[in-house]
């Protein structure tokens, strides 16, 4: 979220319009739930739950490696993550990366495999009309 443009819309109706731009959603969860929508619920799991009403194809990936000492309000939240956590892996396979070296990999791996399985419209240039 950090990385958004400035926009005249709202938070949300900016992620959606993103979403709804992929061809394929990957969620990377590692050791926090992270910030709360006005519901309650974390940005990314309101993402997910978005991508997957769109039918978006999901890959998750988890970060294997052990969890830091959660402080404050992430402590309150780590039965969320782990609730998260069983949600996503009851509906996909998530992949597992320790080092985020790792992480291209694996991702490239599993793009591409999905890639086959759902084609989609992918990046596409654009050419003016001359």
């Amino acid at each position: 979220m950090e990385l958004f443009p400035s926009s005249d819309e709202d938070l949300w109706s900016l992620i959606k319009g993103v979403v709804d731009e992929c061809d394929f959603y990957v969620l990377l969860i590692a050791h926090r739930y992270g910030s709360l929508t006005r519901e309650g619920i974390s940005y990314t799991e309101a993402e997910y739950e978005y991508a997957r009403s769109a039918g978006k194809p999901v890959l998750a990936f988890f970060h294997a490696g052990p969890a830091p000492a959660a402080t404050g309000e992430e402590t309150a939240k780590q039965g969320r993550l782990t609730a998260f956590k069983e949600l996503v892996s009851d509906t996909h396979t998530p992949g597992y990366w320790s080092d985020a070296r790792e992480l291209p990999f694996l991702v490239q791996q599993a793009l591409e495999k999905t890639k086959r399985k759902h084609p989609a419209i992918g990046w596409t240039r654009f050419e003016p009309s001359r």
